[in-house]
C-alpha cells in the first residue's frame, strides 16, 4: 500500500535505525553523479524518499549545517523545504519522507530519538510547547556522533554497595 509516496515497509523499518549503517546498507555508496547505490530494500526506500527531497535534506541536515542534534520546529523545516523546492508539501508528507531519509543517511542515527523525546520508541511524533507556550510539532534529527556519545553517558545499573562512613563502622554487616 502506498501512503503519501512511501511504502508501508519504509514506515515500519524504524527499528533498524539502531543497527549500524554498514549492516543496514550493505554494499552501498554514492556514485560520481551523486546518486546513492543501495542494495535490497534500501533501493526502494531511497526511491520513496525522492531525488529532490534527498538533495534538499543532504544540504539541510549536513554535518556542519547546525540542524543536527537540536530541536527544530516542524513548521519551519517544512517552510524551508517548500520555499527551496516550490513543492507545497503538507506536514504529514514531510514527516514521512524525513523519517525514511533518516533511516539511510550515514551520518544520521534517527529522527526523534526516544532518549530525547521520552516517547516509547524512536521516530514517534513529538509535540511540545514553544517559547510562546503554544503546542507545536518538533523534529530532532540525531547524528550518529551524538547517539554514540549519549550511549557512553547513559547511566548503567550496578549492584555495587554504596559506601558511607557509617558502613565502615559496621562489622560483618552489623552495626557495632
Amino acid at each position: 500500500m502506498d501512503v503519501g509516496g512511501l511504502s508501508q515497509q519504509v514506515l515500519r523499518t524504524l527499528d533498524t535505525a539502531h543497527e549500524p549503517v554498514d549492516a543496514r546498507v550493505a554494499e552501498s555508496g554514492v556514485d560520481d553523479d551523486g546518486t546513492y547505490r543501495l542494495s535490497g530494500g534500501f533501493q526502494q526506500q531511497m526511491a520513496a524518499v525522492g531525488k529532490d527531497f534527498r538533495q534538499w535534506a543532504d544540504d539541510f541536515f549536513a554535518e556542519d549545517s547546525g540542524h543536527l542534534d537540536c530541536d527544530l520546529k516542524a513548521e519551519q523545516v517544512l517552510a524551508d523545504f517548500n520555499q527551496e523546492t516550490k513543492f507545497g508539501w503538507a506536514p504529514k508528507k514531510m514527516t514521512q519522507h524525513l523519517n525514511a531519509y533518516c533511516q539511510f543517511a550515514e551520518h544520521i542515527h534517527c529522527l526523534n530519538p526516544a532518549t530525547i523525546t521520552h516517547k516509547a520508541s524512536d521516530g514517534e511524533r513529538w509535540v511540545k510547547r514553544d517559547e510562546n507556550g503554544q503546542q507545536k510539532a518538533y523534529y530532532h534529527v540525531q547524528s550518529v556522533k551524538a547517539a554514540e556519545e549519549a550511549a557512553k553517558t547513559e547511566p548503567v545499573q550496578t549492584n555495587l554497595a554504596f559506601e558511607t562512613d557509617q558502613a565502615k563502622e559496621w562489622t560483618n554487616g552489623e552495626p557495632f
